[in-house]
């Protein structure tokens, strides 16, 4: 519950839900397929696997990022198999039967990108390894990796459309408690709920360093899952100890940490209602242009009802279309 509250009161979600970028639909399609995944496993029940590979094939279709979840669920998988101390907790042909579902669905997307021979156009746009190699310096590549490991805490995504350009993606508390969180579940790294979250982020984490952006953080919108299930979860580790010294004063304790969530939201708010509001980047990567002429439209179409027929897009690629 501490991690969903997180999750909910992050700004950085609301940003991107706000534009309406395919990228926050990763979220959504990973969770499906991750929560299907451990219950078919914890109950060895086929239909729930059957589910986590419906969830994983109609992701393919979402965003680039979700590419890299097939890969994550290998490594799952092989850590289940060799690792797991339940007898037989995941048989092969198990793994066969989900990838087979996994293949049928995306074979409309497999046969498109066969057709319009694009399959990779979009990661090679984007791939860290053009710059190193026409730069002949591995520069780029650490530009690339400090900026992705400060954008949490420090200095935020540059663009506009994603982020008041510079400001630090999370707020005060959540940032410093996913830091302690990040460590905590380092140091339970072989309990099966820190490897996989540690596993996903830093999986997840490639869609940023090995990309020539610094700090995307439409990209790397699906890592805020993560992020509020670190801090969620050292959070709770605090509140735990802390009735385990103090017995006598759960009560207290429970509206000290009420507290520190009430603090986490105020400040997502007020940076987001009022800073980000008033922020002219902002504003003009948002399209107030087109904002006005849809208005416009608008008009037009109540007045002469059926005569106007338009569509408005935001600002895109330095792009207004009407």
């Amino acid at each position: 519950l501490l991690c969903l509250f997180i999750l909910a009161v992050t700004r950085w979600n609301w940003i991107e839900t706000r534009t309406c970028y395919p990228s926050t639909e990763v979220t959504f399609y990973l969770f499906g397929a991750l929560c299907f995944w451990v219950y078919g496993l914890q109950k060895q029940k086929v239909w729930a696997f059957i589910l986590s590979a419906i969830f994983m094939g109609a992701g393919l279709y979402t965003y680039q990022v979700f590419k890299l979840v097939p890969f994550l669920f290998v490594v799952y998988a092989v850590r289940e198999y060799f690792q797991s101390h339940e007898k037989h907790a995941i048989r092969f042909s198990t793994i066969a039967y989900y990838l087979s579902i996994i293949f049928l669905l995306t074979l409309p997307l497999l046969n498109y990108f066969w057709h319009e021979k694009i399959i990779s156009e979009r990661e090679k746009g984007v791939f860290i390894g053009i710059q190193i190699v026409e730069q002949k310096s591995l520069k780029p590549l650490w530009d690339v990796w400090s900026g992705n490991a400060l954008m949490f805490n420090r200095t935020g995504d540059e663009i506009a459309r994603h982020n008041i350009p510079g400001r630090r993606m999370l707020d005060d508390i959540t940032g410093v408690l996913f830091v302690l969180g990040l460590g905590l579940a380092f140091r339970r790294r072989k309990h099966r709920d820190a490897f996989y979250f540690l596993t996903g982020f830093f999986v997840l984490e490639l869609a940023g360093f090995l990309s020539n952006d610094p700090n995307n953080s439409n990209r790397l919108v699906v890592l805020t899952s993560f992020v509020a299930y670190f801090a969620g979860s050292v959070l709770e580790f605090i509140w735990s100890y802390l009735e385990q010294v103090f017995p006598s004063r759960k009560i207290i304790i429970a509206v000290i940490v009420g507290l520190v969530l009430a603090v986490m939201t105020f400040q997502n708010v007020y940076t987001y209602f009022v800073e980000q509001a008033k922020n002219e980047e902002c504003h003009l990567s948002l399209g107030l242009e087109q904002m006005t002429i849809g208005q416009s439209i608008g008009d037009l179409q109540t007045k002469f009802p059926g005569q106007f027929h338009y569509f408005i897009t935001p600002f895109y690629i330095n792009n207004h279309v009407v």
